[in-house]
């Protein structure tokens, strides 16, 4: 990896309630950046970040673990911090070394203890928040719903960069609402595709 001048260089503290799928992002933008080989996963213990053999019993992150990679010119750092309360400590590691904050949300149970604490700690850093809602290949998530709990706890401030598209039940399509383009990820791959009818979803 080159040497990158500092204002290419961006720290990302991962944080969310356990269970999110923080190490599980973590491991995607790896693997689709190149920076990893394969796509790790945390229930076989072959993620980058969940490298210590307690972390693999587990099943769970117990430390903050930093995954480097590079996009679009820039050197990103990922800060993957534990979930579980028992190594809260490692969130407030991770954010006193970030320079923003990505907080997972799973798509199925919503804002829980964990997304509270992970955005009370990037406040007292005066961070800039990122919420991803995870696991919506799942047909039990609902991201609209996660989305109005969302604004329901943080304010009206929460808007959508990046939407699914719900057909079947599943979420194979993603709209980028600043662009207005629609993307398909085929062989981990993003694919433009034609804008699908959103409908009235994402009004107010």
């Amino acid at each position: 990896m080159k040497e990158y001048p500092a204002d290419r260089i961006l720290n990302i503290a991962l944080a969310g309630h356990s269970g999110a799928g923080k190490t599980s992002l973590a491991e995607a933008m790896l693997y689709l950046s190149g920076a990893a080989a394969r796509l790790g996963k945390v229930g076989d213990g072959t993620t980058v970040c969940d490298f210590d053999p307690e972390e693999i019993r587990r099943k769970t992150s117990v430390a903050t673990s930093a995954a480097p990679f590079e996009w679009k010119d820039h050197k990103i750092n990922l800060l993957d911090s534990p979930g579980l309360f028992d190594f809260e400590g490692g969130v407030c590691e991770a954010m006193r070394a970030a320079d923003t904050a990505l907080i997972t949300i799973s798509g199925k149970e919503g804002v829980a203890v964990g997304t509270e604490k992970a955005a009370a700690a990037a406040d007292r850093r005066h961070l800039s928040k990122i919420f991803f809602v995870n696991g919506l290949c799942d047909e039990s998530a609902d991201f609209y719903k996660v989305f109005e709990n969302l604004k329901a706890y943080f304010g009206p401030a929460v808007c959508p960069v990046v939407v699914p598209f719900i057909q079947n039940g599943k979420a194979n399509v993603y709209v980028n609402m600043l662009e207005f383009k629609a993307y398909e990820y085929r062989r981990g791959k993003a694919v433009e595709v034609r804008m699908p009818d959103m409908g009235e979803r994402l009004d107010g």
